[in-house]
């Protein structure tokens, strides 16, 4: 090939800046945009300090990531308990179960997360608090023959 009939460019091998200065002021701008949820931009900070207090107000987001990816890649199950955010934990699986079929992950470990959102929604149903009765209907007025 001739040297002027192909061009070479540069890339970043990452989206982020390596300094933690950097990275903060490109994580404010895709979350600026909309491109990134303020969740996913606070996971990204807190890979800056693992030792933060965003790592503590994120432990919960963090274990049923854990238990999603050891049911896909290891197919192993752990199921939802009270302490848990259940909303949170139906978001994840579907996440994880959307991930999962694209990466052609093998069908049975599909389903011990089809498993896990049935078991947090049940768990959800059951949590729930009864509900309230319906107030009696006030009696229709009586109207008077003239």
């Amino acid at each position: 090939m001739e040297e002027d009939g192909y061009v070479i460019q540069l890339y970043p091998t990452s989206l982020l800046p390596q300094t933690p200065q950097g990275r903060i002021d490109r994580v404010n701008e895709l979350v600026g945009a909309g491109i990134w949820s303020a969740k996913r931009g606070e996971a990204v900070l807190d890979d800056l300090d693992p030792e933060s207090n965003v790592s503590m107000e994120r432990a919960a987001e963090k274990d049923i990531e854990r238990m999603c990816e050891e049911m896909l890649e290891d197919g192993h199950y752990e199921g939802p308990d009270v302490t848990m955010d259940l909303n949170a934990c139906l978001e994840k699986a579907a996440q994880y179960i959307s991930w999962g079929r694209q990466q052609k992950a093998p069908e049975k470990h599909l389903d011990l997360l089809y498993r896990f959102l049935d078991d947090t929604a049940k768990l959800q149903e059951m949590l729930a608090p009864p509900p309230q009765a319906a107030a009696p209907a006030a009696p229709e007025p009586v109207q008077q023959a003239a």
